[in-house]
């Protein structure tokens, strides 16, 4: 069981360095990188000029300039219950366990990743990003929509 959580870690923690959003993203990037996990979604079957049209409309817009960007925030919280639905599926692990029990889970095992990618991100955060999973669900499908994209399955 041992290898089974590292190498679930070590997974993560991969995809966690490709997809995460970085830091320092405006409104209009995170529109970008939001267009682009859709765009390469298995579910998309959007042509190349589509995605090029649609990339061009979502960044058009005024940069943000003060502030916390929220979409940059709901662009890393996705991130983060996507590799947690990664472990679900991949590895089987449940997405949280008691607190009491010493089994991981899969918050537990992407919490482990964030700390070995270099996010600043703790478990019980991560537990709430879990917890508000259907918001960050309705948020990315409102996005999907207003940029002419499908929904994207759960």
């Amino acid at each position: 069981m041992v290898d089974m959580v590292e190498t679930a870690i070590t997974d993560a923690c991969g995809y966690l360095k490709l997809a995460m959003p970085e830091k320092n993203m405006d409104e209009r990037e995170t529109a970008s990188y939001l267009l682009a996990q859709a765009a390469l979604s298995p579910y998309s079957q959007l042509s190349r000029e589509e995605v090029r049209s649609l990339f061009e409309t979502a960044t058009n817009g005024p940069r943000r300039t003060r502030g916390r960007d929220p979409s940059r925030m709901t662009a890393r919280n996705l991130t983060i219950i996507t590799a947690i639905r990664s472990i679900q599926h991949n590895y089987g692990f449940d997405a949280t366990v008691n607190p009491a029990s010493r089994k991981a889970s899969a918050c537990s095992i992407v919490a482990k990743a964030c700390e070995r990618a270099g996010f600043e991100i703790r478990e019980n955060a991560i537990l709430k990003i879990w917890q508000k999973r259907k918001v960050y669900d309705q948020e990315r499908d409102r996005l999907l929509k207003e940029w002419g994209l499908p929904p994207v399955g759960n």
